[in-house]
């Protein structure tokens, strides 16, 4: 009887621990389905991340070759634009140069051509205007007065020349003697406002309108001070009086 009862409680317990066991290895294997299910979810977002990571490297890898290539075609546009630059500012300073010795070569030629119209009437006495022809010269101002500063400009006396380049002897005698009788200046005072300020004539041809004035009695030297200067004879001899 109790080996009966011993067999059924034993036989009870192997039911249940079988029962047991199959309940745990349905849950393992549960469990391991549910594991692989997520094994592979994660397999395939890595494959989808690294897929995509390779897509991303490659353009990010054309977005930096075209970069480079356009780094590389505005280097040597700025390398182009600059010997460009400098072509144009070295023609420049060709231009500049060509300019002034033109200019110079103009006024050398001036002067000659005074030089030999002073020489053709050398010979002969010339007759000192005390006012200007108004059919071929402007209305000067001879009264000793000093004239405004803007009428004095270089662009003034250029026009003025060009109105009275028949008369240019005449012109330049009246502007030396109005600046004689206006500030009594020595010889290179006179020079220096004449020829380098005013640009009325050259330097040979001032020294030979000076000369000639002198012959002719109508300025002479005088000293002041301790300077030399020039001045009118017609004022000397109303100061005399």
């Amino acid at each position: 009887m109790f080996s009966y009862l011993k067999r059924k409680i034993v036989k009870d317990e192997v039911k249940h621990v079988d029962f047991k066991l199959q309940r745990a290895f349905s849950a393992v294997d549960n469990d391991v389905r549910r594991l692989e299910t997520w094994l592979r979810h994660l397999y395939q977002k890595h494959t989808d991340l690294e897929n995509s990571h390779k897509t991303e490297v490659e353009v990010k890898r054309k977005e930096l070759e075209n970069a480079s290539r356009w780094i590389g075609y505005l280097h040597n546009h700025v390398i182009q634009l600059r010997n460009l630059s400098n072509s144009l500012a070295n023609d420049v300073k060709w231009l500049l140069r060509k300019q002034e010795e033109n200019e110079k070569k103009l006024e050398m030629v001036r002067e000659q051509i005074e030089e030999l119209k002073r020489q053709r009437t050398a010979g002969s006495e010339v007759q000192y205007r005390t006012e200007p022809e108004p059919s071929t010269e402007p209305n000067l101002n001879l009264s000793g007065q000093k004239r405004p500063a803007e009428e004095r400009g270089s662009a003034f006396k250029e026009a003025i020349l060009r109105r009275v380049e028949p008369n240019r002897k005449n012109f330049v005698m009246r502007e030396i003697i109005r600046e004689i009788e206006t500030t009594e200046p020595t010889t290179k005072e006179l020079e220096r406002n004449i020829v380098h300020k005013e640009k009325l004539c050259g330097r040979t041809t001032f020294y030979g309108y000076l000369r000639e004035l002198k012959q002719r009695g109508v300025i002479e030297s005088a000293t002041v001070g301790s300077k030399r200067v020039l001045i009118v004879k017609k004022k000397k001899a109303e100061a005399e009086q």
